[in-house]
């Protein structure tokens, strides 16, 4: 019979206090007496290798160097120990996810991740919750007054991914979006959930191109990224000019500015959230883009990618040497991409430094 749950010395980490409240949601059924058991810190003087070998205890975050076949469905703790490192990717908390059989479920999935990230890594502001309970510690919280309010801020996260497990799904297409080097997801949507953009965000999409089924699209994106999209609204607005065949404006600086331009209604470019709108409830009024779906992600992905050229031009333009001619132009150079000019103005430079 479970009676104690031990982790290291104050103050305990957010991993140690989800593993606690994980344990006793969950972990009757395997640990009984572990939901009413006391969760503690590590007492100054205290013996870790007798409370290892105490079958009413459970350590988090502590113990590794004692674990055996014997304890191990009681010792949660990722450090590394005797040259172990089988679980040094791992935290309390996911320890115990796995234990008890929850690491898949959906509503613990984002949150498990968000705690492993803080646990490795500066502070994350997904689930900034680690420096409050610390701080909570500090300030000389009751441990078990911190673990009542870590469970009512992991509660809510919970229920909101509850609520979207719970939204009837659009179709959603997954890709790889590579930015600067770093993988990113970009995900495409067809449909009028006004839910599925956020959503795919909680799945991690940095960015989102939602379709809806008036033809209207969307291109949203992780505000925090704060991504160039000079080229993707001045590309949109080029290849609708384009596909409408009715040419109004080629100007690359004017057609790449925020908001909407008269010449072509359809492409609205909000700069302070960085999204682009054709539609959508704050713009009802514009038409649907003519352009398909598919284009319009490719030219996203394209113009997001900024090492990526023209292929059969690419060798050339990464010597920073532009060959778009005017008899054999480059559909690229034509988008007035803002690597292409920088090739181009490479070459410029080296022509008047040769004269």
């Amino acid at each position: 019979m479970i009676t104690q749950i031990v982790t290291h010395g104050s103050p305990a980490h957010l991993d140690e206090l989800a593993g606690a409240i994980q344990l006793q949601d969950y972990g009757e059924e395997k640990l009984p007496g572990v939901n009413t058991a006391t969760f503690r810190c590590l007492q100054s003087g205290e013996n870790v290798l007798e409370l290892a070998q105490r079958e009413d205890t459970v350590l988090l975050g502590l113990g590794a160097q004692f674990r055996n076949e014997g304890n191990a469905h009681r010792i949660f703790d990722e450090h590394v120990a005797n040259g172990d490192t089988s679980q040094s990717r791992e935290c309390a908390a996911t320890l115990v996810a796995k234990f008890v059989g929850i690491d898949q479920e959906f509503r613990w999935k984002k949150i498990l991740k968000a705690i492993l990230h803080t646990d490795r890594n500066p502070p994350n502001l997904t689930l900034d919750l680690s420096v409050t309970v610390m701080e909570m510690q500090f300030q000389g919280w009751a441990l078990c007054a911190v673990l009542q309010e870590t469970r009512k801020t992991l509660d809510v996260h919970l229920r909101k991914a509850d609520q979207f497990a719970a939204v009837s799904l659009l179709p959603m297409k997954e890709e790889e979006l590579n930015l600067n080097g770093e993988r990113h997801i970009l995900t495409t949507i067809e449909g009028d959930d006004p839910k599925a953009p956020a959503f795919a965000r909680f799945l991690g999409a940095s960015v989102v191109v939602v379709r809806n089924s008036s033809g209207h699209v969307q291109v949203l994106t992780a505000n925090h990224l704060c991504l160039d999209m000079r080229d993707v609204i001045r590309a949109l607005r080029l290849r609708e000019q384009w596909i409408q065949q009715k040419v109004r404006v080629t100007d690359w600086r004017f057609l790449e500015q925020e908001g909407v331009i008269e010449e072509v209604p359809e492409w609205f470019w909000h700069k302070d959230s960085n999204n682009i709108l054709n539609g959508g409830r704050s713009r009802p009024d514009a038409p649907p883009t003519k352009i398909p779906l598919g284009i319009i992600v490719e030219t996203v992905k394209m113009c997001l990618e900024t090492n990526r050229f023209e292929p059969s031009r690419q060798q050339k333009c990464e010597q920073g040497v532009c060959t778009s001619t005017p008899r054999k132009p480059c559909p690229l150079y034509n988008l007035g991409l803002v690597r292409c000019r920088t090739v181009r103005a490479i070459r410029a430079n080296a022509y008047q430094a040769s004269r």
